[in-house]
């Protein structure tokens, strides 16, 4: 009688590689790490992302009314939005970049909005963003997350 082979598993790369649209993407794999992260949610479908682009404009249309400024898919990066908003504006303001814009068309189940706000509008705007579903506790060293 033959002794079984015993089956051995190929290396994995900590990574692969898929092509969207034309466009490369190597994304980590977590998989059996330690203090690996929740894996993700399904990106949401067009019908959804569309839904979800309409709640984050109605939250901003709500936040404009108390004078606070916002800006979608403004600059590159956070750091980029809160220089240039800075360097031209003394009030306060909401937005997200472009790198969350990127993470929007292709189905991100969350925004996380950038700020600089107040005192005297913070109880404007945890109650608005409240409303849509945030967790936001009012600390300006947080990104107020807006889920889909």
């Amino acid at each position: 009688m033959m002794p079984q082979r015993q089956k051995i598993e190929k290396p994995r790369f900590p990574f692969f590689i898929t092509q969207f649209k034309g466009i490369w993407k190597m994304s980590l794999l977590v998989k059996n790490t330690v203090n690996a992260p929740e894996p993700m949610t399904a990106p949401l479908t067009k019908e959804q992302i569309r839904n979800f682009r309409k709640k984050i404009n109605k939250c901003f249309e709500e936040l404009r009314y108390h004078n606070i400024l916002c800006r979608k898919n403004f600059n590159c990066s956070n750091s980029c939005g809160h220089y240039e908003i800075s360097m031209g504006y003394d009030g306060d303001y909401i937005f997200y970049d472009g790198q969350m814009e990127d993470a929007l068309r292709y189905g991100a189940n969350n925004c996380f909005l950038q700020h600089c706000i107040s005192d005297k509008n913070k109880v404007h705007v945890l109650e608005i963003v409240k409303r849509y579903g945030s967790d936001w506790d009012g600390n300006n060293q947080k990104s107020i997350m807006i889920p889909a």
